[in-house]
């Protein structure tokens, strides 16, 4: 079965604003995004995410209607709303809208800069919090289907490689997976340390990703 398919402060309070902006005129037609944040235990925070609604999705029948889900991982940079910020959500409203594809939820996590995987060091397992939290969360919480070959996983770029990784390490969890722009490596590139010494931030982040 297929599915479908950046953080200073100031671009966050712009990204707030313009997902109210198309959460606003989306009324219309009825499709929203339900932004909200869950804490976690495992990693001692909260995580905000987004749910991208279809407009036959209702809170009053979620227990009875069950729909598939697709977990969309941002890249480096972004956060939950990259959907609405990049355009994504409107071609998925595109594809609705000529009836090219069917209905379906879309859940977005802010992935932070962890590339989905428990932390080298320990401190930040993502990785953990996404299965055994967050998976758990969105299927008590809202009216999906938990079965493999209903819950799909994408990403861009940093999500790419945290979506493979996911999919590969847990066949028995995703029934479909795809990657854009992958970040794909089987081992760190040279000069990798080095640079994290020098202060590099990019360095730093591969550095203690624990890829």
């Amino acid at each position: 079965m297929s599915f479908f398919l950046r953080s200073h402060r100031s671009g966050r309070i712009a990204g707030f604003l313009l997902l109210a902006l198309l959460t606003t005129v989306s009324a219309y037609s009825q499709e929203r995004a339900d932004c909200r944040a869950i804490h976690s235990v495992l990693l001692h925070s909260s995580v905000r995410y987004c749910v991208y609604l279809p407009a036959s999705y209702s809170a009053a029948d979620a227990k009875t209607r069950k729909y598939p889900v697709l977990y969309l991982l941002h890249g480096l940079g972004g956060n939950e709303q990259a959907m609405a910020l990049d355009g994504e959500w409107t071609t998925l409203q595109d594809l609705r809208r000529d009836h090219t594809v069917g209905d379906f939820l879309v859940v977005a996590p802010d992935g932070w800069d962890t590339f989905y995987i428990n932390s080298r060091d320990g401190k930040t397992p993502y990785n953990d919090f996404f299965l055994h939290e967050f998976l758990p969360f969105i299927e008590r919480t809202y009216g999906v289907r938990s079965e493999r070959g209903a819950r799909g996983i994408t990403g861009f770029s940093m999500g790419g490689y945290g979506a493979l990784r996911m999919a590969f390490a847990h066949p028995e969890l995703f029934g479909s997976v795809t990657a854009h722009s992958g970040a794909l490596m089987r081992q760190l590139p040279q000069g990798v340390s080095a640079g994290a010494s020098s202060g590099n931030l990019a360095a730093q982040l591969l550095a203690n990703s624990g890829i």
